[in-house]
């Protein structure tokens, strides 16, 4: 997890937004706050994201209920599998359906090609290995750049195990990478402090945890938000004198925004995104 904020490149326009903070609920007065996170949110529109299909979770999605045991959760984790079918080697082609309602037609891998996608250990050292003994063609929900997303996926039935491993089958020259900021930072005596993961997101409500020091005092948390984006992060007060334990503290934090966060995209003051987990 990431203590120093990252620096970002910045666009040539910039957007219209403004930062809270929840204790008060009227506009922040940290104008390095807002002047990070409108480059934060220029450098996002820039690299095109919000146009195509750039995934923020994993694409191999883990059984619904889990594992029965622990050999076989490693297997999954290190992807270790085996094959007791024959699988269609036939690519096609599908639909992303996004949040917003709009479509995004891809080219979808066959399930030989997913499997092999999945299949990254040698099965053969005596180890546990997932046993595929067939795939069906589905659809599965995603996070993505641009929010929730249905998307083409193959579902893989493991013996001894009632739900599928689902991988993602949209082919990979359809995947856009997600920006990755350039690792510059920011002025500490700005004291803004990242976002590390967000707990709950409803409504016009952002619950999220803040790193900040052992010692760290007067912590705030702020958010700056446009049409399509949400940035958030924190403050911190005066560093205290003397020794303190180097450490990261998850502090847990909320934002109220001004109307409701919707398929937005949450980005931490870094620039980095933050899934949101499904509820």
């Amino acid at each position: 997890m990431k203590r120093a904020l990252l620096g970002v490149a910045m666009a040539a326009a910039l957007v219209a937004g403004c930062a809270q903070e929840t204790e008060s609920g009227s506009p922040s007065t940290s104008s390095a706050f807002d002047k990070r996170a409108e480059k934060v949110a220029q450098s996002w529109r820039a690299a095109g994201v919000n146009d195509a299909f750039a995934p923020m979770g994993d694409l191999t999605q883990a059984p619904q209920e889990g594992f029965p045991s622990d050999e076989l959760k490693i297997a999954f984790a290190e992807g270790r599998y085996t094959l007791s079918t024959t699988l269609a080697s036939e690519a096609s082609k599908g639909t992303i359906r996004f949040a917003d309602g709009k479509r995004l037609e891809v080219p979808v891998l066959s399930a030989d090609a997913a499997y092999r996608a999945i299949d990254k250990a040698d099965a053969g050292d005596g180890r546990a290995a997932l046993e595929v003994t067939s795939a069906q063609a589905g659809i599965t929900p995603i996070q993505t750049s641009r929010g929730m997303a249905e998307v083409p996926a193959w579902r893989f039935t493991i013996k001894g195990i009632d739900h599928p491993v689902v991988r993602v089958a949209v082919s990979p020259e359809a995947i856009k990478p997600l920006p990755v900021p350039p690792e510059e930072p920011l002025d500490p005596g700005t004291h803004l402090v990242s976002a590390q993961d967000l707990t709950a997101v409803s409504a016009n409500k952002i619950d999220y945890r803040l790193g900040v020091g052992a010692c760290d005092k007067d912590i705030t948390p702020l958010a700056w938000e446009s049409a399509d984006i949400v940035v958030i992060g924190g403050r911190i007060g005066m560093p205290p004198e003397g020794a303190c334990t180097a450490q990261l503290i998850l502090h847990p934090v909320s934002v109220t925004l001004s109307k409701p966060v919707g398929d937005r995209v949450i980005l931490d003051i870094s620039g980095s995104p933050l899934p949101r987990t499904p509820q």
